[in-house]
């Protein structure tokens, strides 16, 4: 899931968009989801001591650096919304 959603998101974007519904300002709704999941999955590590990614252990890594991770990951996924956004503008013309 972590290599064919990405592939598949680029490339429906570019094949059926791009439609100008991208912005910046909306980066909060856009990462709803992310939001939400690490949310669960802090709780949900905390509850049972196990975690889905070494990164988001916040009892091994300590608050410090799991906060600057996930600041960096996040950055990174306002980054590329960003980007979307620029490219978003303007129409691709390919069949």
């Amino acid at each position: 899931m972590h290599v064919v959603a990405p592939v598949m998101y680029i490339y429906l974007w570019i094949k059926k968009g791009p439609r100008g519904y991208i912005h910046t300002q909306d980066s909060l709704q856009i990462l709803q989801i992310p939001i939400i999941y690490l949310l669960y999955t802090v709780l949900h590590g905390l509850a049972i001591k196990q975690w889905p990614y070494k990164f988001l252990d916040l009892t091994s890594a300590g608050f410090l650096l799991w906060t600057v991770s996930v600041a960096v990951i996040f950055g990174f996924g306002v980054f590329l919304i960003s980007i979307f956004a620029k490219i978003d503008r303007k129409p691709l013309k390919i069949n």
